[in-house]
């Protein structure tokens, strides 16, 4: 999926020993919830690689799901807001222990919100067509004609001056004599508003290259609703946004690859000695005669005979498998929102690098639709993602197969707003499933542990897993090695509250 510099993991088959005779800890799920557990379990004041182990087993590989797909937006006016300040606080202390612009894309970005229309598109491009060619006609009939040629029958064929050289050319010569130049916009957005355009005739505002807005390229000419877009905002065409507005600036709003964090910061818990990767589908929830969780029933990943293996040393067993929770906890109100994403790769990232503007659209296709994709460049990509829908869960993550049509119908929409990414390529496409808490009185995450003594769960995030990881590894830590969460009031995230973890499947 992701290639440069991550560190290759480990994953085993089969349990070590390095646990028995330690407070066992077992998370189940290598996305970034169970990643950033295991870290800062290591880091807790209360860890010690002599008295505690971890293992986390997972199905098919680490950040493998909608933890190694998501856009990694990180935002301290997200939601819920009980955790997010410590989550966007942790992001940014990580970032500075581990030099996270370099180990995962960490950068501070601004976020926009824009409506755009994109309806009328193709008329006006067809329009525009016809004007082009009407006015390149009334050009040629004025232009002085001299006889070039001589035909067989004696007569002269004429032609009009340059032709043969660079018709073209003088048409654009002669539009650019017509209609000057505009002034350049290089003025900060503030300063440069409605009032300026006021005294440009509307039969068609001039560009830089000399074209009126009305036969460019960028589509119908749209007024903002108090100013141009940001200078530094370049990569989508201006003149198809109606209205737009700031919902979060650098202060507030950074962005990660999601990927990469989950393997580095997993990685750094291996390193301690007290972790270990195992690769398998756990199936089952092993309860002792107390009806207390004391570990789990897997399947070895590429086990020939479906061979199960139990283990039954844990002293606390951790559910971090997102969407897949109801597997195991069938009363467990999770639901899931497929999610559907496209990386385009655009030209010349190293010449023209692309603006760090995160964008959060409105687009109007048709007199009755609106699509909304969120877009989030990267260093040398960009990110898009479209709508959810709710379809049927795949047992593993190797059953999820991308919909051509909706990645397709996702480039095409978005690739219309900005040139950037018409000129880009295409170089994966993704569907990956959120976890939605499906209960009316609240929103998520559930964190804790269950009516099932020393078994615990962290999932229902949502949009924000991301966004939220950091502080709930530091909660579900502190919980496990506490028994009580410092850091963040989470009570109204007890999974006590919503469901009998009791009831297995």
């Amino acid at each position: 999926m992701v290639s440069g510099n991550i560190d290759e993991l480990t994953y085993s088959k089969y349990p070590s020993s390095k646990s028995v005779g330690k407070d066992h800890i077992i998370i189940v799920g290598g996305g970034i919830i169970g990643a950033t557990t295991a870290y800062y379990l290591t880091k807790h004041p209360n860890f010690d690689p002599n008295k505690h182990y971890i293992t986390l087993i997972e199905s098919s590989e680490v950040a493998g799901g909608a933890s190694g797909k998501a856009g990694g937006l990180i935002a301290s006016w997200a939601f819920p807001e009980q955790i997010v300040p410590l989550s966007f606080h942790l992001h940014e202390e990580l970032n500075q222990e581990y030099d996270g612009e370099t180990n995962w894309g960490y950068r501070r970005l601004n976020a926009l919100s824009v409506e755009a229309d994109l309806k009328n598109l193709r008329d006006e491009q067809e329009k525009r067509h016809l004007r082009l060619q009407k006015r390149f006609n009334e050009f040629s009939k004025n232009v002085p004609v001299v006889p070039t040629t001589e035909l067989e029958n004696g007569e002269s064929k004429t032609a009009p001056v340059g032709a043969g050289k660079n018709v073209h050319g003088k048409a654009s010569d002669y539009i650019q004599q017509n209609y000057p130049s505009a002034p350049p916009m290089s003025k900060d957005s503030s300063q440069f508003n409605l009032d300026d355009l006021a005294a440009v005739p509307m039969g068609g505002a001039p560009q830089s290259n000399g074209i009126p807005d009305d036969l460019s390229t960028g589509g119908v000419m749209m007024r903002t609703s108090h100013s141009l877009l940001p200078m530094a905002f370049d990569w989508v065409k201006q003149k198809l946004i109606k209205t737009w507005n700031y919902i979060g600036e650098t202060e507030t709003t950074a962005q990660i690859h999601p990927y990469k964090f989950t393997h580095f910061l997993l990685t750094k818990a291996m390193e301690t000695g007290a972790v270990e990767l195992i690769k398998g589908k756990v199936n089952e929830i092993q309860v002792n005669d107390e009806n207390e969780a004391c570990g789990v029933s897997y399947i070895p990943r590429d086990s020939e005979d479906n061979e199960v293996v139990n283990l039954v040393n844990a002293s606390k067993v951790l559910l971090s498998v997102g969407p897949w929770t109801p597997k195991l906890l069938k009363d467990c109100p999770i639901s899931s929102l497929r999610v559907h994403s496209v990386i385009v790769k655009p030209e010349n990232t190293e010449e023209n690098p692309i603006s760090p503007y995160s964008l959060f659209s409105e687009i109007q296709v048709e007199n009755n639709r609106i699509v909304s994709p969120e877009i989030y460049p990267r260093k040398d990509e960009i990110y898009i993602c479209g709508e959810g829908d709710a379809v049927d869960l795949p047992d593993s993550i190797e059953d999820i197969k991308p919909n051509d049509e909706i990645c397709n119908e996702l480039y095409y929409y978005v690739s219309k707003l900005s040139s950037s990414v018409s000129h880009g390529e295409i170089t994966d496409r993704f569907a990956s499933y959120l976890p939605v808490l499906n209960i009316p009185t609240g929103s998520g995450p559930l964190l804790g542990e269950t009516n099932m003594k020393n078994l615990y769960i962290a999932t229902g995030h949502s949009c924000w897993g991301i966004n939220n990881a950091p502080a709930t590894g530091l909660i579900m830590s502190q919980l496990m090695l506490e028994g009580d969460c410092t850091c963040a009031e989470i009570s109204v995230f007890n999974p006590k509250l919503y469901f009998d973890a009791t009831k297995l499947n």
